[in-house]
């Protein structure tokens, strides 16, 4: 084992060193050849030097035989001498430089092929034909552009042997190592490093313009082979089970890695997550539009890799990195020949990786989140020092996608709420942590002092331009990635809001500017504002639940959480309103499809197609007519397949009142069984195919309507009275009512909000907290 773990190494080494010593020299020569022909001199093939000036030309222009001419003549012919010398000079020095190039180049491809053939010796016997010796063989026949028919066809059938079996990328996606023959490491490794960038970008173009299925089909597994190749979870290990060697990013080509993290700005600073200010010596004669054509086909061919096949966690950072990099140059007119699809390519197969989004939102390493043991990598190693979040999100939302923000907002969060919820009895696992983390620092970024910007944020369409105007798909997967921490935006515990990972965003000053920028577009604001609304009539069910059961809950506290997620839609409308100068009308209709979206959330329908449900309530026109400053008509409540009956009217006048929250206990214990609706009095039920069940809190109140005094008595104590009977302890619940209708504490709010949310200063007023009444 320990033989066989040191060839790996060495290999390791070889490759670094000599990749340093030739770097360094290939740079010299550039250096030299350039600054050879800037002084008027041509290179040859053969690297011979001469001198490009037209000597016989400048003899013929001077025609007498004056004392001045001839000093004319004197003078051209000692230029002529001294640089017939200077290009001699010139010749040895840069036929020197290739003789060494030469040596050093046959010497790195000695080291490595020795490597290799050890680790070949060493390594357990493959039942492939997946050797490094097949894999020089591979390499070199791309490399120089030559490959025949029958070596396409043979490359082709070898790099389908390296393909993942779907067990194996659940496994990855799953966090797990995945064991990989180590000669089938070595082989791809091997097969990269040898075709080299040129030879593979080469070869990419050829079978992208050549479009059979056979041509696809090696298009997919050079791109699926490069993913594998840099994941970090893939491992080779000895017989005794001990790793050998992983994937990674560095055992891509040098030279493929350089393409991916140089990130040029090519007029100044304007780009800060910019690598350099030009290009590396590899494009100094083909400058930026060989680059530009190198990354656009290295994109095309990414783009042919299998969904599932994700990139190591490094990798996958750098592509995200590079994407936000072109879209800046885009967007500062620094490149007119890029469009979306090459952005796009590298952001899709970047943010496969949930590990290296989660690093880019928090600027933290993937060993931060507990439990991840050693599969972490530490953010220095991920980010580099001093990176800056908002250098690559900003880019990145601000952006004026073709497609309105679907597939970056898709890619970088909509695995979040798949992985917020914490199950039933179970300890936070690292998606949780991951998710909840990511979250919140998406949270950060839309609520930060410069939140500003992401309500006046367009780069092509000009000013007055908000997030949800410019890009409404991507402002809508921002929603339905904080949708599942509505309580945690107001400052609702992990274990009340049943997620983890979730910081302290703040105070109303935070929560308002969030809830603001999500506003600007409508069917995002139904997403987040339907979330916040569900989980406040949630909390009635949980605290009615808690108190009936006998755990220790605390009213008050319960009764604040519920109150503030109310406060928080309507402020959040209000004020992204008040941005817009937009007619109240479009209040009514936010609020209106929030609260039908809450409705049918509770039932376990997601925010996202909650939202898309609860605006089939409200046809276009009538939307129109009310933002045109039509009076909005009351609606009826509306059937959804699968859901009843629901109000699609919300009346703060009522809705989150004492009555309200009050049959919201009712519903909540008949759901969960406290409550035997069949012992129910008759105002409060109705006969649904033969079944006796609650009737809504909407026909309930209409019941009441047409009830004379007595009976209207009767029926309300009724109400109270199941509830007693429950284990409800009336106290109890009175105080909770009180703290989730405290209008004392509302107004308090919404004068820290009235004060101003923009700048540095209002988060840090003293106004800015959330009240904490004791929680016990």
């Amino acid at each position: 084992m320990g033989l066989l773990a040191d060839q790996w190494t060495n290999l390791a080494t070889v490759s670094r060193a000599r990749q340093n010593s030739l770097g360094g020299m290939v740079s010299n020569a550039i250096t030299n050849v350039t600054a050879v022909r800037g002084d008027g001199f041509d290179v040859a093939e053969d690297w011979s030097v001469t001198d490009r000036y037209n000597y016989p030309k400048a003899f013929a222009a001077i025609t007498d035989d004056s004392e001045l001419s001839q000093s004319y003549r004197d003078q051209l012919t000692q230029l002529q001498t001294s640089r017939g010398e200077d290009a001699k000079n010139n010749t040895v020095l840069l036929q020197r430089l290739a003789r060494d190039l030469g040596i050093e180049d046959a010497a790195t491809s000695t080291d490595i092929r020795n490597t290799l053939n050890a680790i070949e010796q060493l390594s357990p016997a493959s039942t492939t034909e997946l050797t490094p010796g097949a894999a020089e063989q591979d390499g070199k026949a791309i490399a120089d552009g030559t490959a025949t028919n029958e070596e396409i066809a043979r490359i082709t059938e070898r790099l389908a042997k390296t393909g993942l079996t779907p067990d194996q990328l659940q496994d990855l996606e799953d966090g797990k190592t995945v064991d990989l023959p180590p000669g089938e490491l070595a082989y791809l490794q091997a097969f990269y490093g040898y075709a080299g960038k040129d030879g593979l970008l080469g070869l990419s173009e050829q079978l992208e313009a050549d479009g059979s299925p056979e041509a696809h089909a090696l298009q997919n597994y050079l791109a699926n082979g490069i993913l594998t190749l840099s994941q970090e979870k893939i491992v080779t290990r000895d017989k005794d089970g001990n790793i050998l060697d992983r994937g990674g990013m560095d055992k891509l080509d040098p030279e493929i890695q350089e393409l991916i993290q140089t990130r040029p700005s090519f007029r100044g600073d304007n780009l800060p997550d910019a690598t350099t200010p030009g290009l590396g010596a590899d494009y100094q004669e083909g400058g930026k539009a060989e680059w530009v054509t190198d990354v656009k086909q290295f994109g095309n061919l990414l783009s042919n890799s299998s969904i599932g096949y994700d990139p190591g966690t490094k990798l996958g950072v750098e592509l995200t990195r590079q994407g936000a990099n072109l879209a800046g140059l885009a967007d500062h007119g620094e490149i007119t020949s890029l469009g979306d699809d090459t952005i796009t390519q590298y952001l899709d197969v970047g943010s496969r990786n949930e590990d290296s989004n989660y690093a880019l939102l928090t600027g933290k390493g993937t060993d931060e989140i507990p439990g991840n043991g050693d599969l972490g990598i530490s953010a220095e190693e991920l980010l580099g020092v001093g990176y800056q979040r908002e250098n690559v999100m900003t880019p990145l939302m601000t952006h004026e996608w073709q497609d309105d923000g679907t597939r970056f907002g898709e890619g970088m969060f909509g695995w979040i709420p798949e992985d917020a919820k914490v199950l039933d009895g179970q300890d936070p696992s690292v998606a949780n942590l991951r998710a909840g983390e990511s979250a919140y620092a998406l949270s950060q970024i839309l609520s930060g002092d410069e939140y500003k910007k992401w309500l006046d944020t367009g780069v092509r369409s000009g000013e007055d331009q908000s997030l949800g105007q410019i890009n409404p798909k991507l402002t809508q997967e921002m929603a339905e990635a904080l949708a599942p921490y509505a309580g945690n935006l107001v400052g609702l515990p992990d274990d009340y809001a049943n997620n983890a990972g979730f910081g302290d965003l703040g105070g109303p000053v935070e929560a308002v500017r969030l809830l603001s920028v999500l506003d600007g577009d409508d069917t995002a604001s139904t997403i987040i504002n339907g979330a916040l609304l569900s989980e406040s009539m949630r909390i009635n069910e949980m605290y009615a639940s808690m108190d009936t059961s006998g755990q220790e809950v605390s009213p008050k506290l319960m009764g604040e959480y519920a109150s503030r997620l109310t406060w928080a839609v309507e402020q959040g409308i209000d004020t992204e309103l008040a941005e817009r100068e937009t007619d109240k009308g479009d209040r009514a209709t936010k609020l209106n499809a929030a609260y039908t979206a809450a409705q049918i959330g509770l039932g376990g329908i997601s925010p996202g197609a909650a939202a898309a449900m609860a605006l089939t309530a409200f046809p276009q026109a009538e939307i129109v007519d009310t933002l045109a400053g039509g009076e909005q008509q009351p609606h009826e409540a509306k059937y959804f397949e699968g859901i009843g009956n629901v109000n699609t009217v919300y009346n703060p006048t009522t809705d989150g009142t004492d009555s309200h929250r009050n049959y919201a206990f009712l519903q909540s214990l008949v759901q969960q069984g406290t409550i035997d609706v069949n012992t129910l009095d008759p105002t409060l039920t109705q006969e649904l195919q033969g079944e006796k069940v609650l009737v809504s809190y909407t026909d309930y109140q209409d019941r009441l309507k047409v009830m004379p005094g007595q009976q209207l008595t009767s029926s309300t104590t009724l109400l109270t009275d199941a509830l007693t009977a429950a284990g409800l302890n009336d106290a109890n619940a009175e105080s909770y009512l009180a703290a989730a209708t405290n209008q004392f504490q509302r107004e308090k709010y919404s004068d820290v909000i009235a004060e101003g949310i923009e700048g540095t200063d209002a988060p840090k007023r003293d106004g800015n907290t959330w009240v904490l009444p004791t929680r016990k």
